[in-house]
């Protein structure tokens, strides 16, 4: 994955503990464990790798079981499992979508083996997206990662980038079902 370099290091250093959880307040952060600060840096280091133009860093980090669950509203939409999916099916489908370069990491938040990332990126026809990702770590590997996309806006955002994927990518990587709405 390509992408600006020093954009997510700058979002990890941040993260920290303001505060002790006091009795009623649920907006107070916890520590975290030291499996959730090994889990959050996990994540990060791959997204510092990644937006350094590192394309092996997500599969190098990925356990062997990895399991990916993408929206169908997405071109790179489906279940994929493992790494090699992941680099065939997703990363294709994926660059053809969005502009690495200007993919930025907004927050990043772990307890225990969960870590939740927000990012937010632009379609290559400039149009602003923002991702959600829930990463499980299993022994300090990549084993889940479901994402999640919401837009209000009309689907035409949608179809301009399928219309990109099917002139940009070889026929033999699948365009997603939801893709015939726009045709």
């Amino acid at each position: 994955m390509l992408g600006r370099p020093g954009n997510a290091e700058n979002v990890c250093a941040a993260i920290g503990c303001a505060r002790e959880r006091q009795p009623g307040d649920r907006t107070a952060i916890r520590e975290l464990s030291r499996t959730g600060r090994r889990n959050r840096d996990v994540v990060c280091r791959v997204y510092e790798a990644s937006f350094a133009g590192d394309t092996a860093a997500f599969p190098a980090a990925m356990d062997n079981d990895f399991e990916e669950y993408v929206p169908s509203e997405l071109p790179w939409g489906g279940t994929h499992r493992g790494p090699i999916a992941f680099v065939n099916d997703v990363l294709p489908r994926l660059a053809a979508a969005v502009d690495f370069g200007r993919m930025r990491l907004v927050s990043i938040s772990a307890d225990g083996d969960h870590v939740a990332a927000l990012l937010t990126t632009y379609t290559l026809s400039d149009e602003e997206l923002w991702i959600a990702e829930h990463w499980t770590l299993r022994n300090g590997k990549l084993w889940r990662l479901r994402v999640f996309y919401h837009d209000t806006r009309p689907p035409r955002v949608l179809c301009r980038v399928h219309r990109l994927l099917g002139n940009q990518i070889s026929r033999s990587v699948p365009v997603p079902s939801s893709a015939t709405a726009c045709r």
